[in-house]
């Protein structure tokens, strides 16, 4: 089973680079090919349209730290995000309220990839049966003022937020391609706060993570 890696940064899944660049793969039946494509989503559309042109993994993993929305997960927490929407793609009308692209009348919200307007993933309930399962939005600005937060909250179900998950998953389900999207919780989406962010955690649990689970991988 061939599975492509994929993060925005290498600083994110560095531990997991630095086994695979000493070429030692423990995993069984499978190999894992690594994909960094920068941060957001046009750096992340391009690069993975590109590296489909030239490979076809059996599966994407999309790795990486990510704000949470729900104060209910934990900060360095490892969850599967098991659908994604792109949170600010549309318009704003008069009153701030968000209008997403199938509000506007400008896209299907049953056109392929998406289903009721969500693009969702993989899902392997036997797999990381304890692992949280849940739901993923993402921005080109990555929120950080309070009167903004509160509004996108209120319109938004998502619970985690990342600069690159959707478009991920609009790639991998266009082209037919399974794939997880696994994201360490590094901070909370409020008011910026860099002080209280946990990245170091959320980079050191992900790649324990990643390290402890890959050739579980190769059965699903």
């Amino acid at each position: 089973m061939k599975i492509t890696l994929l993060a925005a940064t290498a600083a994110e899944i560095q531990p997991t680079i630095d086994l695979l660049d000493s070429g030692i793969q423990p995993w069984k039946n499978i190999e894992v090919d690594l994909l960094t494509t920068g941060v957001g989503l046009p750096a992340t559309i391009y690069q993975l349209t590109k590296y489909l042109g030239q490979k076809r993994p059996d599966m994407i993993v999309n790795a990486g730290i990510a704000g949470a929305l729900s104060e209910q997960i934990m900060l360095g927490e490892v969850v599967l995000v098991q659908s994604e929407t792109f949170g600010d793609l549309g318009a704003e009308d008069q009153t701030g309220k968000f209008l997403s692209l199938s509000e506007l009348g400008l896209l299907d919200p049953q056109a392929p990839p998406f289903q009721n307007g969500v693009i969702s993933g993989t899902n392997p309930p036997r797999l990381w049966p304890d692992l949280r399962r849940v739901t993923g939005t993402t921005v080109q600005l990555v929120h950080g003022e309070a009167e903004r937060i509160q509004r996108f909250r209120a319109q938004n179900n998502a619970e985690v937020e990342s600069m690159e998950g959707a478009g991920v998953a609009y790639v991998a389900a266009l082209e037919g391609i399974p794939y997880l999207q696994l994201r360490s919780i590094s901070n909370y989406v409020e008011p910026r706060n860099r002080e209280a962010w946990k990245i170091g955690l959320s980079v050191k649990n992900l790649n324990r993570f990643l390290l402890d689970s890959l050739h579980h991988l190769a059965y699903l």
